[in-house]
């Protein structure tokens, strides 16, 4: 049996030595965007054989405008009609790979039926409550292939609730959309409107709602639900309060649309007769939010998109070192004949790894104490009599460490994370 101060010594060593390799990889830039593909479904409908609107199409061709300067693969549908419902929806979801970012936007009619919603085709022949569903998208049950797909981000924007144009042989007087029942967990949902409201198709050639999102899609280091209550209040502001947009779900991680230090160039609304400037180059790096107190900065250091491989830097006095590790590939999973496979460690892929940078040594106590005196830590560890300064800081939690990388981020405008296998 260990004496008392044997069996203290041991806690200590295993304190050190899980928490030193935890943080040793502390750092690692750009990460999360190792093997996540951003995919993105955009649809417009407008050219309605009843009720024809003058915007949606527009509004689905800008906003993928955007996301494409965002780095997503746009799949671009304008004025589905009901033979193409099947194969959208399929087509594009099995090309989703588990742990990517995906993002569904739709600008057009919006209709409910007990408490379902649907997006109903151009073409749809809709003359009583029954005929809704053969007619148009299923939205829950879009939202369900996507979580069947494993998406890492699931996000859907839905610019419709027009008035429904059907409405005169419905037994219900519901207008607008529904609240989502049943959503699968990890989904975030914005409305242009709240559940039973009518949303504006705007008198110039975009709807208020993308109006107002085109604004905001591309501000840097935004999270998204920051993003989307900047878009909620433009609309608000703009319709003097006739229009409220509406949240539902939330997402299992942080997501940000600009993965640039810079601002995206995005497409100004139509009716605005400047022309639109073109993307800057985007670094791969993300910026964060903004804390209390910054750091104090060291010299002016090289943009990351010059840094070379490795290449050891710091971007503050306060911040621990990095080195910059090359870019390459490897073979992720496992193949379907080996012994004892569980089903979620396939398929077998190829992942391409851009150039990020991650910590060349443990977190320092001097580290960590900066980010607690600045505010963006609570947590002071106790050094457990070891001494602090210059040593790896121990005794911390994964959430304490998350916090210390929230904080790093704002404070030097790159995006860190607590490294992992594989971020989704």
């Amino acid at each position: 049996m260990l004496k008392p101060k044997s069996q203290l010594a041991k806690a200590r060593c295993l304190i050190n030595v899980a928490t030193s390799i935890a943080l040793t990889f502390l750092l690692a830039f750009a990460a999360s965007q190792a093997h996540a593909a951003r995919a993105a479904l955009v649809m417009g409908n407008q050219a309605y054989s009843v009720g024809p609107l003058k915007n949606p199409v527009n509004d689905a061709e800008a906003v993928g405008t955007a996301l494409r300067g965002l780095g997503f693969s746009v799949t671009l549908v304008k004025n589905f009609k009901r033979d193409d419902i099947g194969r959208t929806v399929e087509g594009f979801a099995n090309r989703i790979r588990p742990g990517d970012e995906v993002v569904v936007f739709y600008a057009g009619h919006g209709l409910q039926v007990k408490g379902t919603n649907y997006l109903p085709a151009v073409d749809a022949r809709i003359g009583v409550e029954s005929d809704v569903a053969l007619n148009s998208l299923n939205l829950n049950e879009l939202l369900q292939r996507l979580d069947e797909a494993k998406a890492g981000v699931r996000l859907l924007l839905v610019d419709a609730c027009r008035d429904n144009p059907y409405s005169r042989g419905f037994r219900s007087s519901a207008r607008g959309l529904a609240r989502v029942e049943g959503a699968p967990s990890g989904t975030l949902m914005h409305f242009a409107t709240k559940p039973g409201g009518v949303a504006d198709d705007g008198n110039g050639s975009n709807g208020l709602y993308t109006t107002e999102l085109l604004k905001h899609l591309g501000t840097p280091g935004l999270p998204v639900e920051s993003m989307l209550k900047r878009v909620a209040s433009g609309v608000r502001q703009a319709s003097g309060g006739q229009q409220q947009p509406w949240t539902e779900g939330a997402l299992d991680g942080e997501f940000y649309f600009a993965i640039g230090g810079t601002a995206v160039a995005q497409p100004q609304p139509q009716h605005q007769p400047q022309p639109q400037p073109q993307p800057r180059p985007q670094p791969p790096m993300q910026v964060a939010t903004v804390v209390p107190e910054p750091v104090r900065p060291a010299p002016e250091a090289p943009r990351p998109a010059e840094r070379r491989a490795g290449e050891v830097f710091k971007d503050c006095n306060d911040c621990p070192e990095m080195v910059v590790i090359p870019a390459g590939s490897f073979l992720m999973g496992s193949p379907p004949s080996e012994l004892g496979r569980v089903g979620d460690e396939g398929p077998q892929r190829t992942v391409k790894v851009r150039l990020f940078a991650a910590g060349k040594f443990e977190v320092t106590f001097d580290q960590w104490d900066a980010c607690v005196k600045a505010g963006g830590c609570g947590y002071r560890p106790n050094d457990l009599g070891w001494g602090r300064g210059s040593r790896p800081v121990i005794a911390v939690s994964y959430d304490d460490a998350l916090q210390y990388v929230k904080w790093l981020s704002s404070n030097t405008g790159q995006n860190s994370h607590s490294a992992s296998l594989s971020r989704r």
